[in-house]
């Protein structure tokens, strides 16, 4: 267990791609800047390991997350009922946000817990 719980935190910078790869899905547009900004920033963060952008990245995905998080909120404001759309959208966007803080959090333990990383 100890062993799979350290494999995940070394790939948390891999976890990032579904997300940014099902941000760009559900936007519709293939040239979509802040999409492409931020795979360009993934890939380059698991090509050269750097501890600074590992740590921006994670609060950026945290930021994101928050933002997520209110604009969920928001959302459900403009039911009128709680009925099965709303439960739907709120279960899925909850996984959604939980995985990305998840992610985030990981990127955190892994860069802030380090002093050199290994290559």
């Amino acid at each position: 267990m100890k062993k799979a719980i350290e494999i995940i935190i070394k790939f948390s910078d891999v976890l990032m791609l579904p997300i940014i790869f099902f941000y760009w899905i559900n936007t519709s547009e293939i040239w979509n800047p802040v999409a492409i900004g931020l795979l360009i920033l993934a890939l380059l963060q698991i090509v050269i390991r750097n501890k600074i952008l590992g740590i921006i990245l994670a609060t950026l995905f945290s930021f994101s997350s928050l933002f997520l998080f209110f604009a969920l909120i928001s959302e459900l404001n403009d039911f009128t009922t709680f009925d099965n759309d709303a439960l739907k959208m709120t279960l899925f966007m909850g996984v959604y946000l939980l995985f990305i803080s998840i992610c985030s959090g990981l990127m955190y333990y892994k860069y802030l817990n380090q002093k050199t990383l290994p290559i």
